[in-house]
């Protein structure tokens, strides 16, 4: 996809399912979440303080909406596994 620049980057979209959630409105479940960085045709994006998400994985999210998308606040501070 394009950045706000109109440069392509990589980004991926995982799907949330929630357990609980401590505050705010909660979405229909599952939600998308994306994160810049990723693989795409063998081409690899990592960014450092991005947090990188495992399928099946429990962890605690801290959110905000951005352009319709919940990304993680402050990077990878935006995770705490458990």
């Amino acid at each position: 996809a394009n950045d706000i620049y109109g440069k392509s980057k990589i980004y991926s979209d995982q799907s949330i399912s929630m357990d609980d959630r401590l505050r705010g409105q909660a979405e229909s479940e599952p939600f998308s979440l994306r994160t810049i960085g990723g693989e795409i045709n063998g081409l690899k994006l990592k960014v450092h303080e991005m947090p990188e998400f495992i399928s099946g994985e429990k962890c605690i999210l801290f959110l905000k909406k951005s352009s319709g998308r919940y990304v993680p606040v402050r990077g990878s501070l935006g995770k705490v596994s458990i």
